[in-house]
């Protein structure tokens, strides 16, 4: 089991939690982003299963480290 668990790839979402911790920002905030961008098909991936709401590790890191522009 230990040999399966190390080969695992990196989780490839991020929590609406997360996403706030790393903005600085409220939760409340982080959700009307995360459903905003899920609305809007924003550079930042989002994924909504059921009610949760994931954000694609890499589109968002990207977006905040200014690799992805916004489109108006």
């Amino acid at each position: 089991m230990d040999k399966q668990q190390s080969t695992l790839p990196e989780c490839l979402t991020i929590t609406v939690d997360e996403v706030a911790a790393i903005l600085g920002i409220s939760r409340s905030l982080a959700y009307s982003f995360v459903e905003q961008s899920f609305i809007d098909h924003s550079p930042i991936k989002v994924l909504k299963i059921g009610k949760c709401y994931r954000v694609l590790r890499q589109s968002f890191f990207e977006y905040v480290l200014g690799k992805k522009e916004v489109s108006a």
